[in-house]
């Protein structure tokens, strides 16, 4: 039960992160293009 626990935890985590990346890049990637297009 403990280690089944501790993998869900694990993916979990790995999953926010990659979204908070993703979410990270996408707003780098949207206020560079606004600037450009200012």
């Amino acid at each position: 039960m403990d280690r089944v626990r501790t993998d869900r935890m694990m993916v979990t985590g790995g999953v926010s992160v990659v979204a908070s990346a993703d979410t990270m890049m996408v707003v780098t990637v949207m206020s560079t293009t606004q600037s450009v297009s200012w």
